[in-house]
């Protein structure tokens, strides 16, 4: 029993002093992609459930997500960053254990990194003692699509058919000047 409880303690602690190395982020053009790493697997002896995000928003030292699994240790894995969530794979829980290392099945969360947001960076240093809920604003402001006001909408008419049209809402001046020189 004593040397269950030391391997634990053990456990707990080296799982809180890497915790950095706890996760992979695969980064892409658009976003980053985040799983875990085989050795945290390993230390918390298999996993069984997967835990998501309730919010949007991550600020560093948040839960990015939190895992189930049969040891005692600490069950959330903490962002080391600002995270905007994108999207979560609820299926990456069928294979974690078997391979969690295999990039494009097994990530947990696909994120865009706020860090990289001039206009986040900007208000930061304008805002240097933002509190967190002031930060998760911002984050949800620049990041969330069904936000974004789109001031005007078009018809596209399609040339070999002129009987359709095709609403396009904008999403940036450049469509609206295609629009204008396609259709004058």
């Amino acid at each position: 029993m004593f040397s269950s409880l030391a391997r634990s303690v053990l456990i707990n602690n080296y799982a809180k002093s890497i915790q950095r190395n706890l996760y992979w982020v695969k980064k892409t053009k658009d976003c980053s992609y985040i799983g875990l790493q085989k050795d945290t697997i390993y230390v918390y002896e298999g996993i069984y459930n997967i835990e998501f995000p309730k919010y949007k928003t991550i600020l560093q030292g948040d839960v990015l997500f939190s895992v189930d699994s049969n040891t005692v240790l600490d069950k959330n894995i903490r962002s080391n960053n600002d995270y905007y969530v994108l999207e979560t794979n609820k299926g990456a829980i069928k294979n974690i254990n078997l391979n969690p290392e295999e990039k494009e099945k097994n990530w947990i969360i696909k994120v865009k990194e706020v860090g990289n947001s001039e206009e986040y960076n900007i208000f930061l240093d304008r805002n240097q003692y933002a509190t967190d809920e002031e930060k998760r604003h911002k984050i949800n402001e620049l990041f969330d699509t069904k936000q974004k006001y789109t001031p005007y909408t078009y018809y596209y008419n399609n040339s070999s058919n002129h009987d359709k049209q095709f609403h396009h809402a904008n999403v940036n001046e450049n469509d609206l000047i295609q629009y204008i020189i396609g259709n004058h």
